[in-house]
């Protein structure tokens, strides 16, 4: 991608989270690959959205550690290693609350909500996006009813053996994203599987709802 999508792109993650109740005096950590660098932000030198890394290849220990040192009120990572996290600080009667759990990479089970809330006092917001076809496609917001397409930055198409599915129809996931021109695609398919609905989200936002993501197509 050229510079200009790029930081569209990293726009996108930000007003997300905005959306999913985040301020700008939040303290982040992500968890993940050692090798992720973070775009450079100029919020860095006014002291605003504050965002750690955190290995996710380092020992579950020192994670933890982490997380304790630098107090954070969110932390973005995969559900599952959100999940290892939670179960060392129970076998340790640790405490860390947090404000809100995001979540990317994976399905969001209820078991892995339960967990984050029961550990953390806190909501999870699951986010779905891709690196190579649309960074941030929807989102999830407080209401919890569904995920935001963003349709002016992606074009999402749910479709199955005769073409496109109907609300509550399960369909495979093709997107065409809409600010990348260094590299345009069109029509990607991204190998998942999810339900679209005609819904209302009762928030009032008025982009359309992707209901669930219900797996990899083949893992159904």
């Amino acid at each position: 991608s050229d510079q200009k999508s790029s930081l569209y792109a990293a726009s996108l993650v930000l007003y997300t989270f905005l959306e999913a109740g985040m301020s700008p005096f939040d303290v982040r950590v992500r968890i993940c690959d050692a090798g992720h660098k973070p775009p450079t932000s100029f919020f860095k030198g006014l002291g605003l959205f504050k965002n750690y890394l955190v290995s996710v290849n380092d020992p579950v220990e020192k994670q933890t550690e982490k997380l304790e040192s630098i107090k954070p009120n969110i932390v973005w990572t995969h559900p599952s290693s959100m999940a290892i996290i939670a179960s060392y600080i129970l076998d340790n009667n640790m405490e860390i609350c947090l404000k809100k759990f995001f979540s990317v990479g994976e399905i969001l089970f209820d078991d892995k909500r339960n967990v984050v809330r029961e550990v953390f006092g806190c909501d999870s917001y699951d986010f779905y996006g891709s690196v190579d076809g649309s960074y941030r496609i929807a989102f999830e917001c407080p209401s919890h009813e569904g995920m935001h397409i963003i349709d002016d930055s992606v074009i999402v198409e749910l479709l199955g053996g005769d073409g496109a599915v109907g609300s509550g129809e399960k369909g495979g996931i093709v997107v065409t994203n809409l600010y990348n021109h260094a590299m345009p695609l069109l029509r990607y398919e991204l190998g998942d599987v999810g339900i679209y609905s005609d819904d209302k989200c009762s928030c009032g936002r008025k982009w359309p709802l992707l209901k669930t993501i219900e797996g990899r197509t083949d893992d159904i």
